[in-house]
């Protein structure tokens, strides 16, 4: 399997100007509260693991977190050349700021989005405005997630590298996510 890269790593080679996700190459946000940045990270590495490029913005080291229009421009941009939006969703985004802007702004272009629900929170409790996209629920539903994306099967992702198996009790996702839901 061939494993997925963070785009933000990519922009010299292009001159600061990314190439477009497409269906065959498609490349996922991720979009997280500060205090979940290991989860958020923990699920990056997932991603490109399974092959899929993403987007995480704890690599981007040409964001000034002390500059709101920094941090705004990377997300814009960071969503912008993504095909996917996979929004972790924590007891601690209950009181996040960025997180619903950048669901807003999601609901605005052409990503598409999907939440993952992390340990601790109930899927009634979710935002109601986040009630009317996929939730995904546990590690099992994430690897179908996955499946889609890459336009396979959960079962050949599993063949591809048993470490995916929601089964494997040493699990990278097991202590950030349910296996079943």
């Amino acid at each position: 399997m061939v494993r997925g890269i963070n785009y933000y790593y990519l922009k010299d080679r292009y001159n600061g100007v990314l190439p477009r996700p497409t269906s065959e190459k498609p490349r996922v946000f991720i979009s997280h509260q500060k205090k979940d940045s290991d989860a958020a990270r923990t699920i990056a590495d997932y991603l490109q693991a399974a092959g899929i490029d993403v987007y995480f913005d704890q690599y981007d080291n040409s964001i000034n977190r002390s500059d709101p229009q920094s941090v705004v421009n990377a997300i814009k941009r960071g969503i912008e050349n993504s095909s996917h939006m996979l929004v972790l969703f924590s007891p601690n985004t209950y009181d996040s700021m960025w997180v619903p802007w950048e669901i807003g702004y999601a609901y605005n272009s052409s990503v598409t989005l999907n939440i993952i629900r992390l340990k601790g929170v109930d899927k009634a409790k979710l935002p109601e405005y986040l009630k009317v996209v996929n939730t995904v629920m546990s590690i099992y539903q994430l690897n179908n997630l996955i499946a889609s994306i890459r336009r396979t099967n959960r079962n050949q992702l599993i063949v591809e590298d048993r470490s995916f198996s929601e089964s494997n009790a040493n699990h990278v996702l097991n202590k950030i996510m349910d296996s079943y839901a």
